[in-house]
């Protein structure tokens, strides 16, 4: 590489550092506010909505509602697959469990209640 390719790469390597520091001091701006809450009445139809679509709605419906709500089903492990979980097995000790599929049936949990 040649000095004057070299000084232009830095020259370009330099404004791209510039570039990213402001946008990640404006990211950090962003995350530091805590978004407002949504209005009761907001809440109060998504409250309703969930309801009916969970007790009386098909199949499809509550997979849209579902995927609307989560953002990513993700897991850390292999071993928190949901092919590998085996709904008769007898000892589901939570000390014995990996921290991903436990993670999973807690929120398996949360949703059951509504």
């Amino acid at each position: 590489m040649t000095e004057e390719t070299a000084g232009e790469r830095l020259t370009a390597l330099r404004m791209e550092i510039t570039q990213l520091t402001a946008r990640a001091a404006e990211l950090h701006d962003t995350l530091a506010t805590e978004p407002a809450a949504p209005p009761p009445a907001v809440i109060e139809h998504l409250q309703t909505y969930l309801t009916t679509v969970i007790t009386s709605g098909t199949p499809g419906e509550r997979k849209t509602a579902i995927e609307a709500l989560v953002a990513e089903i993700g897991s850390p492990t292999k071993e928190s697959s949901p092919c590998s979980e085996s709904p008769d097995h007898t000892d589901s000790s939570p000390a014995r469990e990996p921290a991903g599929k436990m993670k999973t049936l807690q929120t398996r949990r949360w949703f059951a209640q509504w």
